[in-house]
């Protein structure tokens, strides 16, 4: 029998390590915020439009600055910016256009009554306007023509003629935020609202012209400038003069700069080049960032000027609309089957609304009530016309009513949202 055998052994006590406390350790980071993406739900719309009016588009820009080889370049630049203000253009606008868009003959018929005036005069500024539109809805007015209200130098102001800023309003009328919010509150009582947009010139203030007399050669190649006065003087030999007594000759000796600046109205206003394709896209997103303020009619100013051309008379020509016969009235639908008429810078502007804005191109005058303005300190009365879309006998009329003191305003409607020309 072996006995098991005893091992001693020591207890051993467990090892104790000292540690710290350790704290998790914390990592700061910024909240960030999902990107959001902009990506309009109609954009295949926009699209649509797009290559159903792009190759006229091109070629009526191309013909326009056909001497240019940077033609495309500009071109790319006008249809990018498009698309952005197309974007930009808030939901119920879009809605607005694709409605107009379905019934292309809302312009024709009989159910537009228009009012015409200054915002100052009638309700001191556009918040006081706003205040006042149950008065112009009982008059029934559905169409409500605000004279110049964009931002013009007092004393130097042609009547708000002579622009210093197309996306600013006159500060004592209010803001373009104002502007804004009249326009929506028109559009909830079904009232549109018409802009003059002046496409012939700028005032001497704008930003353009500044630059341009601080000798920036970029700016005074927006306008016409000349060192001498031998071109100037061929001007004159065929360009009418627009106020022989008032504002005689068509350019302005400028002694600070000691060159000729061409000024066919008045003195302040410059004349724009359109030959120099940056003042015609500039000028279009200017007139685009109105219609996106909610602007559904732009009345076009001093057409026939804005493009000059040596040896001409520099009024209606080609590259303003092709064969047009009146100041007034685009007659094209009287001449049927007349693709030579479909040219220059109104058509351009006509596709590009197709497109962005959906301002489409069928001129008309619609059924619509016409105020003819007495201009303060005349004798005459203002009148009141009613002219229909086929009723063009009335241009003989408006020939003997008017002069260089009252304006006229003829309406060219077009399908879509409209222009109106004089």
């Amino acid at each position: 029998k072996v006995e098991p055998v005893k091992v001693e052994t020591s207890k051993v006590e467990p090892v104790k390590v000292e540690t710290s406390k350790v704290e998790p350790v914390k990592v700061e980071t910024s909240k960030v915020e999902p990107v959001k993406l902009d990506v309009p739900v109609d954009l295949t719309l926009y699209n649509e439009r797009f290559q159903k009016h792009y190759d006229e588009l091109k070629w009526l820009y191309c013909e326009l600055y056909q001497d240019r080889d940077d033609v495309m370049t500009y071109l790319h630049d006008l249809t990018s910016n498009m698309e952005a203000f197309y974007n930009s253009r808030n939901s119920a606008l879009k809605a607005s256009d694709k409605k107009r868009e379905a019934d292309p003959d809302w312009y024709k018929r009989n159910d537009l009554v228009g009012m015409m005036m200054y915002v100052n005069n009638f309700a001191h500024t556009l918040k006081g306007l706003e205040e006042h539109l149950d008065y112009v809805e009982e008059c029934n007015v559905n169409y409500l023509h605000l004279m110049p209200l964009l931002a013009s130098p007092k004393g130097k102001s042609d009547g708000g003629y002579a622009v210093a800023d197309f996306r600013t309003v006159q500060p004592e009328l209010g803001t373009m935020e104002d502007f804004s919010e009249l326009t929506s509150k028109c559009h909830e009582r079904g009232i549109n609202i018409c802009l003059d947009f002046v496409m012939n010139h700028t005032s001497e203030e704008h930003e353009w012209a500044k630059r341009a007399r601080a000798g920036e050669k970029e700016y005074q190649d927006r306008y016409f400038f000349f060192d001498t006065y031998d071109v100037p003087a061929l001007y004159e030999k065929t360009c009418p003069q627009v106020f022989p007594t008032t504002a005689p000759g068509n350019f302005t000796w400028l002694d600070d700069l000691h060159k000729h600046v061409m000024t066919t109205f008045y003195p302040y206003q410059w004349d724009l080049n359109y030959r120099n394709p940056v003042v015609f896209n500039e000028m279009v997103y200017n007139m685009l960032y109105l219609a996106n303020q909610g602007v559904d009619i732009v009345r076009l100013d001093a057409v026939p000027y804005i493009w000059k051309q040596l040896g001409t008379n520099c009024r209606n020509l080609p590259q303003v609309q092709h064969n047009r016969t009146y100041d007034a009235y685009d007659l094209r639908d009287r001449v049927p089957g007349s693709p030579s008429s479909r040219r220059g810078c109104l058509w351009l502007l006509k596709k590009l609304f197709h497109i962005s804005v959906h301002l489409k191109s069928r001129n008309a005058i619609s059924c619509i009530t016409l105020l003819l303005w007495q201009a303060p300190g005349t004798q005459l009365q203002p009148k009141m016309y009613l002219c229909f879309a086929d009723s063009w006998i009335f241009w003989d009329l408006f020939q003997k009513n008017t002069s260089s003191r009252i304006i006229c305003v003829a309406t060219m409607i077009l399908a879509g949202d409209w222009i109106m020309i004089s």
